[in-house]
């Protein structure tokens, strides 16, 4: 089995790599990014990771509601 699965070497630099959105995720124990197939950290086994996909594809389908028209208007009452 290889370390890396699925990633690709730019030029001969160990630290120009490419992985697969899909599979990539930070690890917030130890602040690595890695290519994990069980949501675990490569590099130190912390189950504590997020999905960099969810994250950056982070696309609402419902827009905002925009303010209501009378919150311009609200006048606090005294009491």
């Amino acid at each position: 089995m290889r370390p890396f699965h699925r990633i690709t070497l730019f030029n001969m630099d160990p630290d120009l790599v490419s992985m697969p959105l899909s599979r990539a995720v930070l690890c917030t124990n130890c602040e690595r990014v890695s290519n994990s197939r069980n949501l675990r950290c490569d590099v130190c086994g912390s189950g504590a990771v997020l999905a960099l996909q969810t994250i950056l594809d982070n696309e609402d389908p419902t827009p905002p509601e925009p303010p209501s028209p009378l919150a311009a208007y609200a006048v606090p009452l005294a009491a």
